[in-house]
């Protein structure tokens, strides 16, 4: 709950009044958190149902010591910060290219996207491709497999997969990082 509530978190998910937001009143923010580290070491194998997996997550790490604690919000953290140093004010939201502006609304097969691809890099890896990747990002959204594994059953174990790896793909090529 703690890092749901991070200042730098709200601003991502564009949340600028708590009690007037969406994402906030139906507790997304905290799922968003929870998402993160249910999936984060192992999403590439993922199977099943997302809110079976986060259930199953919760259940089994219902009493962290205070390293794993501590461990896990680094973690959040540091993965939060390349986000959103690379796609700022863009982070977590979708790219329109029939219109050329971003949604407004976060995405959580974005926020997964991102997130899951971002985790493996420092800011300093990233941020001087940052505008080289967001261009590349918004050539995704032309593609059709792309759109449909962030707009069709998101939440299906090959579309989950699928947006993570062509971002983490286009990030790795962009930033000449392979």
């Amino acid at each position: 709950m703690e890092l749901s509530e991070s200042k730098l978190f709200h601003n991502s998910l564009s949340i600028k009044n708590k009690y007037r937001s969406t994402i906030y009143q139906e507790m997304r923010d905290a799922e968003f958190v929870l998402r993160f580290f249910t999936f984060k070491d192992d999403w590439e194998v993922f199977t099943g149902g997302v809110r079976r997996r986060m259930d199953s997550f919760m259940s089994a790490n219902r009493n962290p010591d205070n390293e794993t604690l501590s461990a896990f919000r680094q973690s959040f953290l540091d993965t939060l910060g390349v986000v959103t140093s690379v796609f700022g004010d863009h982070a977590f939201h979708r790219w329109m290219p029939e219109r050329h502006v971003w949604r407004n609304q976060v995405l959580a097969a974005l926020y997964d996207a991102q997130m899951f691809s971002c985790q493996y890099y420092r800011q300093d890896q990233l941020f001087p491709y940052a505008s080289d990747i967001v261009a590349a990002f918004k050539r995704l959204f032309a593609d059709d497999g792309f759109r449909r594994s962030i707009d069709a059953a998101t939440n299906t174990p090959s579309y989950f997969k699928d947006r993570i790896r062509r971002l983490r793909g286009l990030i790795v090529e962009t930033a000449r990082l392979g």
